[in-house]
């Protein structure tokens, strides 16, 4: 089968990218042919290098969304795949089986959240969200999704001889993140030895908690534990994050190390006692699908997070549940994990490799669309 991903933006800042990066290699081990279309940039071009060195890449040049749709028809055209797997609902990828150029292919489109829910849009911007959000179900062959919230939702609306077309298929992580280079990770080791460290990855957003981190970091900094936290990434509010730090006096125990190349997050998760990912109780974060967590799942450490969206159904009654919003419980369960011994989700994490996920959407992808 030959199979075509539409992507869009710079995957050091845009997520939805990693499915495509993750299932590359894994696909093509399965007899098929993966092209991935992406925005010529330099993050993008080093993280296929390294991760999906089979796929065959073809790049688009920035531009707005018209500009960018057409480019990334053209490539389709000249192509002729069988599967266009559409990574995210948006105009820059409103590419579909009523406009695509070949009538034997197959539309699929990923939603990794919804976006119509996100508060901080616009009203008119949510409501034109909502509206590609319904057309989904009539444009495209079949829809994936990442979340079972987002799995109830699309299939109450579709009729039941439908829901086939639609697949539960959540993020993943590669086993290659147990690689570790030890010539960073001593010096790592070396400078935060003695502290137990809290690792947070992840766009720095508010709504996307890392504020509470640090706030719950001044509570933890008036314990008797040795602790430092790094946080990983980078975002439209990180200014906001390193200001309330230097006001709070935290330099000290929070660091902010910026973007961090795939190949070497395993240095840091390993060097990790406790990983972090905040939700607040919203239908955004019902609805998505936090990467993160699949990634953090593969150490059996603790995970603090929230009863909330795809951590629940990853961690069930785990012990590192916080209430949503409550920094106080937040910090509580950050030092249950720096202070207790205990292993974590030992036994789930094979099944959140992107090798069980390929597997499973070429499977569906056969049955079912072709």
């Amino acid at each position: 089968m030959k199979i075509f991903f539409i992507t869009s933006g710079d995957i050091s800042i845009v997520a939805t990218m990693k499915r495509a990066t993750g299932m590359a290699e894994y696909l093509i081990a399965l007899n098929n042919e993966v092209s991935i279309i992406a925005l010529d940039c330099d993050a993008n071009r080093k993280r296929f290098q390294y991760e999906c060195p089979n796929a065959n890449i073809l790049y688009f040049n920035d531009g707005n969304s018209v500009y960018e749709q057409k480019q990334k028809k053209r490539l389709i055209e000249k192509g002729g795949p069988d599967l266009v797997y559409v990574s995210s609902v948006g105009f820059r990828n409103w590419i579909h089986k009523f406009n695509g150029s070949h009538s034997n292919t197959k539309y699929v489109v990923e939603h990794s959240e919804l976006t119509s829910m996100i508060s901080h849009f616009s009203i008119f911007r949510r409501g034109a969200y909502l509206l590609l959000e319904y057309l989904c179900q009539f444009i495209y062959d079949g829809q994936i999704v990442s979340s079972k919230y987002l799995y109830n939702h699309f299939t109450k609306k579709i009729t039941s001889k439908n829901k086939e077309k639609v697949l539960y298929n959540p993020y993943g992580f590669n086993k290659n993140i147990f690689e570790v280079d030890n010539d960073k990770y001593y010096p790592l080791q070396k400078k935060n030895q003695g502290y137990k460290v809290v690792l947070y990855m992840g766009t720095l957003r508010e709504n996307y908690g890392f504020l509470d981190l640090i706030n719950a970091g001044e509570i933890l900094n008036q314990q008797d534990q040795k602790f430092k936290i790094l946080i990983i990434g980078n975002g439209a509010h990180k200014q906001i994050g390193v200001e309330l730090v230097q006001k709070k006096k935290l330099n000290d125990i929070i660091e902010f190390v910026g973007f961090v190349e795939e190949e070497d997050l395993g240095v840091y998760f390993k060097l990790a006692d406790v990983f972090i990912s905040p939700l607040n109780d919203t239908i955004q974060d019902w609805a998505r699908c936090p990467s993160k967590l699949f990634m953090y799942s593969a150490f059996s450490k603790p995970v603090v997070t929230c009863r909330i969206g795809e951590a629940l159904e990853l961690f069930h009654n785990g012990n590192y549940f916080y209430e949503s919003g409550n920094v106080q419980d937040m910090a509580d369960k950050i030092y249950k994990g720096i202070t207790t011994k205990e292993d974590f989700l030992k036994d789930n994490s094979i099944s959140q490799e992107w090798e069980v996920r390929s597997k499973d959407l070429y499977n569906w992808a056969i049955d079912t669309i072709i």
